[in-house]
């Protein structure tokens, strides 16, 4: 007898189009797409070509050479980020520009689309929610608001939030207090100087200042930092996005939570969807969740705001608990955002009954030990330790809502989990010290392998050191090719590097540019492959693919700079122009 073994179906490829991998937003909604697309079988490729327009007006726009080198039919769906990529061009000239992959499934992300299906935030909720929140909770009245640009959406969404609140609550608007801003940090510091500056407006004039995302928040805090403004004490700041600088700033930044990993998810399942020739709907709304912490005047750490019945008063809290249980458990799940995985099995069940213990005269102390250890797991993990505060939160508000009115069990859970915050803040130091120590190893490792690309002689003995200085560091796959031709994205690159996550290194010595790499070299991985496109003096020298492992976005840009520079380096060495 025969045995007829059926081999595995090919992996579909799918190209995410996005702009850069250092920018919280769309490396959070990258992680998701690429968690969901290890369990759907696709080979993700994330082609950070920068925004889609015109370089005289963006300088990042000079990379859109890499979306210019992709040919359709080497993929089976696409995945495009439109709320980064069409800053410039708007909604109709992206879907314009779109239509270069007119033959396959798409799915846009944060931006709707009317060539294909679509997956935005609803933001307007929540941008409403936290300027209610300045004006009920905080008495302001007198609030700047710094728009993103006019061609985007999601910016043109907040900005009538920020008027609809303002009427809502029959506040004049008053254009000196609208600045325009462009997403970026530098943005939000210009709008500050243009506010007190240009338009002259005094200090006290002003008692808040929400902006359309975080990065100019961020841009906004330096510029009063450097003015001497206390905030919130003199001026509120709040955001949009909740993006990891937002938490560690001084003070923290009050800001909405965007679904980033649930955008990236669902924007995968949506197009594995469409390959499979389903029917889906061409649009999906995602809720956002409102952050309130001390930029805006609250007290606490971080207070996420919904809104819920308590339960009824005079029953004991364990039996509120049982009654809720599986709810809380799930509320906890979703503000985990997929995110503790490293903490193991049923740990929502060890935390809430961990709490209980405690909060029910026994303390014993196994709350803050649950917390010491589901913490522990997931540093050794490496998961997102920042992700433990918003689940205290949760946690906080789920059993707050079951002791209605029991004052004593309300005292007795709010002292526990700030004794959780603050040892949550511990790891958290902890972890980012040890991050940041790892961050500068690498970078220092970095640059010295650049260097071998000059230092040895030309040939399989400088590609192999050059190989094998790349393993050691950390990096298991990579691909780096020269441009063959100086100053253009050729149809050729010469490989300088190659090798696979087995170590093995492959035999290439040229691929074409429309491969992004050596045929075949990432096929059997899992994880998803980042591709960059490598530029110096404005000009393209080469591109950059690799494995997309837990380093922080800014790595990844700068092994960009540090490869497009190497690159240089080694055609100037060799003589060529």
């Amino acid at each position: 007898m025969v045995q007829r073994v059926t081999a595995a179906p090919p992996r579909r490829r799918v190209a995410l189009l996005m702009d850069a991998i250092e920018d919280d937003y769309q490396a959070g909604i990258v992680r998701g797409a690429a968690s969901a697309s290890q369990h759907a079988s696709v080979e993700l490729i994330c082609l950070a070509g920068g925004v889609v327009g015109d370089a005289e007006k963006d300088a990042r726009s000079l990379r859109n050479f890499l979306f210019d080198l992709i040919e359709p039919g080497n993929f089976d769906g696409v995945l495009v980020l439109g709320g980064s990529l069409a800053t410039q061009l708007g909604s109709d000239g992206f879907s314009e520009w779109m239509r270069r992959f007119s033959g396959l499934p798409m799915v846009s992300l944060g931006l709707e689309l009317s060539t294909c299906h679509n997956i935005v935030v609803d933001g307007a909720p929540g941008m409403k929610d936290t300027l209610r929140h300045l004006i009920q909770s905080h008495n302001h009245r007198r609030i700047a608001f710094v728009r993103g640009p006019v061609t985007n959406a999601d910016a043109e969404e907040r900005y009538a939030a920020y008027r609809d609140v303002l009427q809502e609550f029959g506040i004049a608007e008053d254009p000196r207090l609208v600045l325009q801003g462009t997403w970026l940090r530098e943005s939000g510091a210009a709008a500050v100087g243009e506010l007190f500056d240009a338009r002259g407006m005094k200090v006290d004039a002003v008692s808040a200042i929400a902006c359309a995302n975080d990065y100019m928040a961020l841009g906004v805090l330096d510029a009063l930092r450097l003015r001497g403004v206390a905030v919130p004490s003199d001026i509120a700041v709040t955001g949009f996005d909740d993006v990891d600088a937002g938490k560690c700033a001084v003070p923290p930044l009050t800001t909405v939570q965007q679904p980033t990993d649930a955008m990236g998810r669902e924007g995968i399942r949506r197009l594995v969807a469409l390959m499979d020739g389903k029917e889906e709907p061409k649009l999906t709304r995602l809720p956002t969740t409102v952050v309130g912490r001390r930029s805006c005047g609250c007290a606490k750490a971080a207070v996420l705001m919904h809104h819920r019945s308590p339960a009824k008063p005079g029953r004991p809290l364990e039996v509120a608990v049982l009654e809720r249980r599986a709810l809380i458990f799930a509320e906890l799940s979703r503000s985990a955002r997929g995110s503790l995985v490293g903490a193991g099995p049923r740990w929502e069940e060890r935390l809430l009954s961990a709490l209980l213990s405690d909060i029910t005269a026994k303390g014993d102390g196994s709350f803050l030990l649950a917390v010491d250890q589901l913490m522990a797991g997931l540093q050794r993990a490496g998961g997102d330790l920042a992700q433990a505060q918003p689940v205290l939160s949760t946690l906080r508000r789920a059993l707050q809502d079951c002791a209605a009115g029991d004052q004593d069990a309300v005292t007795r859970i709010d002292d526990l989990l700030d004794s959780a915050r603050e040892l949550v803040g511990e790891w958290l130091i902890r972890g980012e010290t040890l991050r940041r120590i790892e961050v500068v190893e690498f970078l220092r490792g970095l640059g010295q392998i650049g260097g071998t690309l000059l230092s040895a002689p030309d040939g399989v003995s400088q590609r192999k050191a050059f190989e094998d200085s790349l393993r050691r560091l950390g990096v298991s796959a990579l691909s780096l090719g020269l441009f063959t031709e100086p100053g253009v994205a050729s149809p050729q690159c010469q490989c300088l590097a190659g090798y696979e996550p087995s170590g093995r290194a492959r035999p290439e010595t040229h691929f074409r540019s429309a491969d992004f790499s050596s045929p075949g070299l990432f096929s059997n991985e899992r994880g998803a492959v980042l591709v960059q496109p490598l530029l110096f003096d404005r000009k393209p020298v080469g591109l950059l693919a690799l494995v997309l492992g837990d380093q922080q976005g800014s790595v990844y840009e700068q092994m960009r700079e540090t490869f497009a520079i190497a690159l240089r380096g080694f055609r100037l060495a060799h003589g060529q122009p």
